[in-house]
């Protein structure tokens, strides 16, 4: 059937993948294990279990295989195939059931590293290597990082903008280069391997629930901004700031007035981060009326560069004060909860108070150094940083990953 098929057709991998699950599911059966026991990728295949169902089916799979003529990687080479085993390489990845502990081969990470350097000491690389060095962080991000999804932006974006492989491209951005940084540190981090993440995550139950809010910015209401509230926190917490001038200028650069996802994106990061102190090592909804702002946020990225900075510093909020936060699309004002976080983003805090059913007002701290970067946004990396670094002088955080002290320091709000 293999020397049957044509080689490049688009139909050839599943009527492949069709057959060869004969193979998997006979030598499943005459091992003892349930038909279609272990995983399958194409041609390559196995069982995770007790020793001797491994065992088993390697046995029986080998004798399959010689029987109908399929030719079997030589288990010589134990990134090719290997008996049963608590260590060994499965598509590409290095598990290790005993440490529980996934990485992937040394030859790959040094190949990465050597590629992370030349982006890092030229102003211009090839646009092959930036297309596949971005094409190793989509794949094993996961592997190296647990922040990793967050960190590809600048690559990713970069490669898709060069429309073909030849040529060279300009790698002097220097958001750019601080994450080539960040992918270098963890590459190291990541040589003993991480923690090999549970394939079906549970959610913590009792979540504290958020709804942010934003108005569009307008030069003429100056009441319109950000709001929102922390509906099953005691005394339900209300922000609410009025967009400052330059979000609100249509001329003179770049207009944000009609930036939604953007101005979403900064509501929720606002909300979470004026209850942070309520919810660390707990579980957390932000409930958004913006789609783009979910879609985002379970991306990773966001082509807006603005929205993709204030994504970042969300996620950078949530991991080092140790939340498990998702973010999720809802219909505009269908309850109290999303009706209160509208209200307050047009400035009308009297009638939300009235429908959050509030007696005792909670305000909640928004974080300076947001604000200031509000009225003069420039899109750079480090914003979460800074806001961690406000935020951990009133709450305890997770030690933080080293960044630029300058930009970060350049970012961060202080008091005088």
């Amino acid at each position: 059937m293999d020397r049957a098929l044509t080689f490049g057709s688009k139909s050839s991998p599943g009527i492949y993948d069709g057959i060869s699950n004969i193979v998997r599911d006979i030598a499943n059966m005459r091992a003892g294990n349930a038909r279609t026991a272990g995983f399958k990728c194409l041609d390559d295949t196995g069982v995770i279990g007790t020793y001797e169902e491994c065992k088993a089916f390697y046995r029986e799979n080998r004798g399959v295989c010689t029987r109908v003529g399929v030719k079997l990687a030589p288990d010589e080479d134990p990134e090719k195939a290997f008996d049963a085993a608590t260590m060994g390489v499965i598509l590409g990845l290095c598990y290790d059931t005993r440490k529980w502990t996934w990485t992937f081969s040394p030859s790959k990470i040094k190949k990465l590293e050597i590629q992370l350097h030349e982006i890092l000491a030229k102003d211009e690389v090839e646009a092959s290597l930036l297309k596949s060095v971005a094409g190793k962080l989509n794949h094993y991000h996961r592997v190296i990082s647990p922040r990793g999804k967050f960190e590809r932006g600048y690559m990713v974006y970069k490669a898709a903008d060069s429309d073909n492989k030849e040529g060279r491209v300009d790698v002097r951005e220097g958001n750019l280069k601080r994450q080539v940084l960040f992918w270098l540190r963890n590459l190291q981090l990541s040589r003993e391997g991480l923690p090999i993440p549970d394939p079906f995550p549970s959610f913590r139950s009792c979540p504290y629930i958020l709804y942010p809010d934003a108005a569009g910015a307008s030069a003429s209401n100056l009441k319109l901004g950000m709001g929102g509230v922390a509906w099953n926190v005691p005394g339900r917490p209300m922000m609410m700031m009025a967009w400052p001038l330059r979000l609100r200028q249509a001329s003179g650069g770049l207009c944000f007035a009609k930036k939604l996802t953007f101005l979403e994106a900064c509501a929720a990061l606002a909300t979470l981060c004026g209850v942070v102190g309520n919810m660390k090592g707990a579980s957390c909804m932000i409930y958004t009326d913006n789609s783009g702002l979910a879609s985002a946020w379970l991306k990773g990225h966001s082509r807006c560069p603005f929205t993709y900075v204030v994504m970042k510093a969300l996620s950078e909020v949530a991991y080092y004060a140790d939340i498990q936060l998702r973010v999720v699309w809802t219909r505009r004002c269908t309850s109290e909860g999303e009706l209160t976080a509208d209200l307050l983003s047009k400035g009308r805090l009297a009638e939300a108070v009235r429908v959050a059913e509030v007696t005792d007002l909670i305000p909640m701290r928004i974080p300076r150094t947001l604000a200031r970067w509000l009225h003069k946004p420039v899109a750079v990396r480090e914003l979460g940083a800074a806001v961690c670094e406000e935020i951990s002088r009133r709450n305890t955080l997770l030690p933080r990953e080293p960044e630029d002290r300058d930009m970060v320091n350049r970012l961060l709000w202080r008091e005088k």
